[in-house]
């Protein structure tokens, strides 16, 4: 993984825990403990398909990114389960395109033709998104939306 998504990475945990302890940042007010905390993932069959398919885009899977310093193929030797599956609509995928091509590390500037990952989600026609749940641990159910099980008042 990039350095800079492990450190993001590290800090969303780290704000995610402090979130709910009042002793942490009590001038902030009170403290509210979010009742979940998801990871986005990828399905390892679908990362060794974007790993073959990347030389067809003119990428280096092992010297990948904007300093060519992550090796994607290390992903491949975790499967990561995932909890939740959400389905995405064609306007949800056009924002996350447009989204990535705001980074500069992403393919930036170029949302239509967009970075190379969302060119093969597209070739593929990738209409769910992958998330394990960190928190509270999963139970054995499949969850379909991110906001399945919340109270009323925090899912609206």
């Amino acid at each position: 993984m990039h350095p800079d998504h492990i450190a993001t990475h590290n800090a969303a945990v780290k704000a995610f825990y402090a979130a709910g302890d009042p002793a942490q940042y009590p001038e902030a007010g009170p403290a509210f403990r979010p009742y979940k905390l998801y990871f986005g993932v990828r399905p390892r069959r679908y990362m060794g398909l974007m790993v073959k398919l990347m030389p067809l885009f003119g990428q280096d899977p092992h010297h990948f990114g904007r300093n060519k310093d992550v090796d994607i193929t290390k992903t491949m030797g975790v499967e990561y389960p995932f909890h939740t599956v959400v389905r995405t609509t064609k306007q949800a995928r056009e924002i996350r395109v447009r989204a990535a091509a705001c980074h500069a590390s992403q393919g930036g500037g170029q949302p239509r033709r967009g970075p190379w990952l969302f060119r093969i989600n597209d070739m593929f026609h990738r209409q769910q998104d992958y998330f394990m749940r960190e928190y509270p641990p999963p139970t054995r159910f499949r969850e379909k939306d991110l906001f399945e099980g919340l109270p009323e008042e925090q899912s609206s």
